[in-house]
Order: C-alpha cells, then structure tokens, then sequence
C-alpha cells in the first residue's frame, strides 16, 4: 500500500521506546529471525529526534510503522531505518542516489537500460554523456586489456549509441534517396553554396573599389534612382554581363541581399585586416623599420599614421602602409600608447624594430621625452633618422623665411597664381594666350617642335607643405610669362573692385627687376634641391648614396655662391630685355628695406 502520512507527523516526537515495542512482521516467505535480543530498556528520557515539541506536534499521536504491499508479497520497514525521521531519510537518500550517477544504470540491453528521463535532474547530463560514450573507448582509445572480455565488449559495442548512429550513417550514405539526414544536409550545403557564391561576387565588387579608392554610397541609392552610386550599380552591371551572378543575387531574399551601408561597411574592414595580416605575414620574423606621422581626416580627427619599411624575402625594399589610429592628443605618452596598442594588434613586436622616422616635431624627435627617446628606452636598436628630404624642406623653408625679399616674392607669386586661376574663364583665357603665343614663336623659328615639346600647361598652385610644387611653379610662371600679363591687364581693365585693383598692383610687381632677379635665383636654388629631393625620395635610395648626393648639392650651392653671379646676372637681363623690363644700374643707391628714404634709408 502507499505511504499516506500527515505532514504534521514527520515534525512529531517519536519515543525509541514505542518503536521497538511494535517489531513489522516478517514479510512472507521469509524466516523469522532468531534470538533477537529484547530491547533494552533505557532510564534515560525519551529522544527527540530533529525538532523541539509544540503545542500542536504533542497532540499528534505517533503512526504505526509504515509498510509497502505489492501483491502478496509485503516488505517491512527495517529497524535501523525506523529509528531516523523521515525527513533525516529523505536528505541521506538523495545525498547518496539522487545526485551522484551509479555506472551500473548504464547498461548495454537498450531493454533494460533506464530512460534518460528516469534520472534524476542533477545527474541527467551526466547519464547522457555516458550513454552517448558507452561501448566506444574499448574500439577508439582504451582498446582490450584483457581478451576474454572481447566478446562481452563486442556485444555491447553493438548496442552502443555510436555504433547504431555510424550504422545508420552508411546504410544513408549507401542509399541517399531514401535518407531523410542526407537530404537535409544537403538542403544545408546547397544553401551554403549559393550563400558562397553570393559572397564571392559581393566581395569582387568590393576589393575593385577599394582598389581604385572609390567611394561605395551614392547620394540616392532608392529604386527608382538612375545612379544609385558606384557600389549598387557595378552590382548591377555584373549581373547583366553574367547569368550566373544575376540567379544568385536574384534569388536572394531582401533581407540578405549584403548590400547595406552597414554591411559594406564590414565587408571593408574585413579586406583591411587581411591585407593588414598578409603584410605582416610577409614581414615574418625579419627586422623592420616603421615611419609615423600625424593624419587628418576631412571631420578634423587627430589621428597617427603607421608605416613599415622592410626588406622582403626577393631582397627588395617594401613600404607598406599597415594602419591609422586615432589619439586623444600628440603627446609623446599618447602616441608611445597608440604605438603599442597598434604592435599587439597586428602581432608586431618592438623588440624587431630596428629604425624609426618621424617629423620635426618636438614630441616625436625630441631627444629626452619624445616618442624616439621612449622607443630608444624599450629596444635601443630602433636607431631614429629624421626623414632627408623633410630636412631638407625645414632648411628651404627657413631660408625663404629668414630673407624678406624671397618671403615677399612667393607671396606674390601666390597671389598671381590665384588670380589667374580664380575661374574657368580665366584659365581657358591663360591657356588660348599661351597657345597663340607658341603659334608665333614656332612661325617666326624662335622655337622648335618636336615629340613632348610645346605641351599645353597651366600655372600650379604652390603647396605649403612640398616646396618641390614652388619649382614647377616658379617653371610654369617664367614659361607663360607673357600670357599671365595680358590675363592680368584684362583683369584690370574688366575687372570691378578689388580684383581690378588687385591685378593692377600684381602687374607692377611682376615688371619690377627686382621680382624678375629674385624669379630667376630661386628657380635655380629651387632646382638644385628638387633634385636631391626627388632622389632622396626614392625607394631604391639607401643611406649611403643619400649622404653623397647631399655632399654633391652643396657643392652645387657653393659653386653658385662663389661664381654663379656673372651668368645668372646675364640671364636676367636677357630676360628684363625680352619682356621690356627696365634694369636697374647696380651702381645707383638703393633704399634700404624698411627703411625711410627722407631719413638716409639709401645706400
């Protein structure tokens, strides 16, 4: 029978005493046992057993002992189990089976073995793992220690879970039609493929753009656009040049079509780090050199610039540009910091660093706090050599700086190049002048044609920060000299305000031999250093040869210093005689710059 006891029971005092004197009766067919002892009678009180009595567990009277009938057959409770509470019973039953497996529940008759279900939650993992494992060690790890259980092993292996599931594999394999796991895997593949080879185009698409540095979004990308930008509409053109493409994009779902901005997106960083991880792939275990500088972005972010410079396995110099970082500020801390967090990105280590090339900033080269002094503290192999041609940019800028005259020079030369420049109109006007003029001069046999000769130009606009652009400049300006004059003349009498004011002053500084003396001096200066300057820049270009080519460029400067006034005095009246320019007598005085000439400026 079931066991149908109040809850209020289990709480109640139960005397020792009582228990023994009501021994169950023995179950059938089994013998009484013999001589057991009475029980002994105890002058101590009665035990409690658990809890403290209440008001309301004295009032419960004890229940007899429990029993359990199935059938005819009746099994007593023990006496070493009466003695405990139910609830003493329960906790040491489920310490003991509840939550520890017995490996003898894990058998080989899937008749006889137990449901997974009929385990207790705590060890239902535990029983699955090990009925998942059963029968395999002794085939795939542990093999037979003892041969005499082979065939006991043999036995179970072929109830094994595993040996079941590879049966059924190969019985698919061998009959795929009728194989319902086949047909879904290959479901899953063939979506798989066609995903693949979505991918595949999406990506081709992708590194062509990024190749050539087109931009990927168009200013409207909706269906009924007739530019969609560069990204949808190349999609678009690949697809009709190829069938194959047009079904794998066409039958694809709008939600998964990978042509989001978001996705692009992805798909760019992506390509980013693998190029990133191919150039460091190729720089391998070899030593390298690497080259920072500050780069900023059109929303005006401060960011660091990382280049590597290294040798290749086929011997040859590589410059690679790996990365951009950005930095809360330009401090020799911060950019160490970002320099650091760049090297554990792509797997570089400082220890390999064997030079390094910055700027004139005192925060990168500075020789006791800078980042090549910080550098120089963690691997003092990582030589720093500040850059020759931006060395040599520092010294003609100071030099243009320190002279007042040269200063003013290109000042107005700037102001001549945006004047001419300032419109369309303008510049095709600059160009029809100089056209007409090398007509006339090619009649008259003042100059020669020939392959590249005689090639349409323009002015250049000078940059601030390459002095090489001031030569071309400088070029392009004594070139077209006259066709920049009837530009400014028709500036002045056409213009209306400040631009006809402004053209009329230009004009009288660009027929003034002083402008045309100081226009000849820096084109030849300017000439020797672009020299050296494109050497320098050179990749090909090793230490050695850079030292001897600015020993040669000194010696160029010098020579002119020592004996180049004759001729560049005779050029530049050549030159003043040619366009009617009034030269001056070398010895009338002069005031001098800044100088009054009522209070003796002259001289």
């Amino acid at each position: 029978m079931k066991r149908t006891r109040t809850l209020a029971s289990y709480f109640s005092r139960i005397p020792v005493t009582e228990l023994n004197e009501s021994p169950p009766p023995p179950a059938p067919n089994q013998e009484p046992e013999q001589n057991i002892p009475p029980p002994l009678e105890s002058s101590e009180p009665e035990q409690e057993t658990l809890f403290a009595p209440t008001a309301e567990t004295q009032s419960i009277q004890p229940e007899p002992p429990l029993e359990e009938e199935t059938g005819s057959n009746r099994a007593s409770v023990p006496a070493t189990e009466v003695n405990q509470t139910p609830l003493e019973q329960g906790v040491e039953d489920g310490a003991s089976s509840n939550h520890v497996l017995d490996p003898e529940d894990i058998i080989a008759d899937l008749g006889l073995r137990k449901d997974i279900d009929e385990f207790d939650p705590n060890v239902r993992d535990d029983a699955r793992r090990e009925v998942d494992n059963f029968g395999v060690e002794s085939f795939t790890t542990n093999g037979f220690t003892n041969w005499k259980d082979g065939p006991k092993l043999l036995d179970d292996h072929a109830n094994s879970i595993a040996h079941n599931k590879a049966r059924l594999d190969y019985e698919s394999y061998k009959n795929q039609r009728q194989s319902v796991t086949h047909a879904m895997d290959k479901g899953e593949k063939t979506g798989e493929e066609i995903y693949k080879g979505r991918l595949i185009i999406i990506l081709g698409v992708v590194r062509f753009l990024l190749l050539q540095a087109h931009a990927f979004c168009g200013h409207d990308e909706s269906a009924n656009s007739s530019n969609k930008g560069n990204f949808l509409e190349m999609i678009e053109w690949y697809k009709g040049k190829d069938e194959n493409a047009a079904r794998l994009l066409g039958i694809a779902g709008k939600n998964h079509t990978m042509t989001s901005p978001k996705i692009q997106k992805d798909l760019c960083k992506a390509c980013g780090e693998q190029t990133a991880k191919a150039i460091v792939k190729d720089i391998g275990d070899r030593y390298f050199a690497i080259l920072v500088d500050e780069a900023r972005d059109a929303s005006i972010k401060e960011q660091m610039a990382l280049i590597v410079r290294y040798v290749d396995a086929k011997g040859q110099v590589i410059e690679r540009f790996l990365g951009i970082k950005n930095v809360a500020d330009t401090t020799s801390s911060a950019l160490k910091e970002a320099l650091d967090g760049m090297f554990a990105c792509y797997g570089l280590s400082m220890t390999r660093v064997r030079g390094q090339g910055y700027d004139g900033a005192s925060s990168m080269r500075g020789e006791f706090h800078g980042l090549q002094r910080k550098i120089l503290d963690e691997n003092p192999h990582a030589f720093y050599i500040h850059c020759f041609a931006h060395q040599l940019q520092l010294v003609v800028v100071s030099v243009a700086k320190c002279c007042p005259s040269v200063f003013d020079f290109f000042n107005i030369t700037t102001m001549i190049v945006n004047t001419v420049n300032a419109s369309c109109k303008r510049r095709d006007q600059l160009s029809q002048q100089h056209h007409d003029n090398i007509v006339n001069q090619l009649d008259s046999g003042k100059l020669f044609s020939g392959r590249g000769k005689n090639q349409e130009t323009n002015l250049v606009r000078p940059g601030d920060t390459r002095w090489g652009s001031h030569h071309k400049t400088l070029s392009r300006l004594q070139h077209m000299w006259k066709a920049v004059l009837e530009v400014l003349e028709n500036i002045a009498e056409d213009g209306v305000g400040e631009k006809r004011t402004t053209a009329s002053g230009l004009l009288l500084q660009m027929e003034s031999f002083e402008f045309v003396f100081i226009l000849h001096l820096m084109f030849q200066l300017l000439g020797i250093t672009n020299d050296l300057s494109q050497c320098l820049q050179r990749k090909d270009q090793n230490i050695v040869q850079a030292v001897a080519l600015i020993g040669i460029t000194l010696d160029k400067i010098n020579d002119v210093r020592q004996h180049g006034w004759d001729e560049l005095f005779e050029e530049v009246k050549d030159f003043s005689v040619i366009h009617q320019i009034i030269i001056l007598d070398m010895e009338d005085k002069l005031t001098i710059r800044g100088c009054s000439r009522g209070r003796g400026g002259q001289q």
